[in-house]
């Protein structure tokens, strides 16, 4: 039993499944981190702290003007650190590297294989964790935020892209999955 998807990943592709992962790693961190250590609660607690500063005067004399534009003034750098940090997690593959081009992902008794020109890989059936299906791609997890993506149009139709992912969820039955 050998079934293969082949064809090339883009920019698109590869854009849509980082921004994909993107999200699920961050609702994961949401679920996982109490409200109370969200990044506003915080602000908040710090605008408190330095109200009750002020007013009681405790520590250097500021009035609540200064304390006002200083406590803008970190959040202001804090937001501009926080997206130059996104924007830096967005950044493209090189055309010279092994994640744009041709792919050939071939599920045979071993595992998935995962084929490029520069490189050769195979993910065991027992390192696959999760399978989910969206509208444009099909993920396989190895971890909670890390998968093999494989665009849907690498299928000829959506028969294909069943039948890929069915020989998956069958090797692999105690999994998760997500259409």
């Amino acid at each position: 039993m050998e079934i293969r998807a082949e064809g090339n990943i883009t920019r698109q592709d590869f854009g849509m499944a980082q921004d994909h992962l993107m999200k699920k790693a961050s609702t994961a961190l949401d679920q996982k981190t109490p409200k109370l250590l969200n990044i506003y609660s915080v602000m908040i607690i710090g605008l408190i702290i330095g109200a009750i500063i002020s007013y009681f005067n405790i520590g250097p004399k500021i009035d609540y003007k200064t304390a006002f534009l200083m406590w803008g003034f970190m959040v202001s750098i804090f937001f501009i650190a926080f997206k130059l940090y996104k924007k830096s997690l967005k950044r493209l593959p090189s055309d010279k590297g092994i994640i744009l081009g041709k792919h050939t992902f071939v599920l045979d008794d071993e595992g998935i294989k995962e084929e490029t020109e520069q490189s050769s890989s195979t993910l065991k059936w027992s390192g696959v964790q999760e399978v989910e299906e969206t509208e444009d791609m099909i993920y396989v997890y190895v971890d909670n935020v890390s998968a093999h993506f494989i665009p849907k149009h690498f299928f000829v139709n959506e028969e294909e892209v069943n039948d890929f992912k069915m020989v998956i969820l069958d090797k692999c039955k105690n999994i998760k999955s997500h259409t």
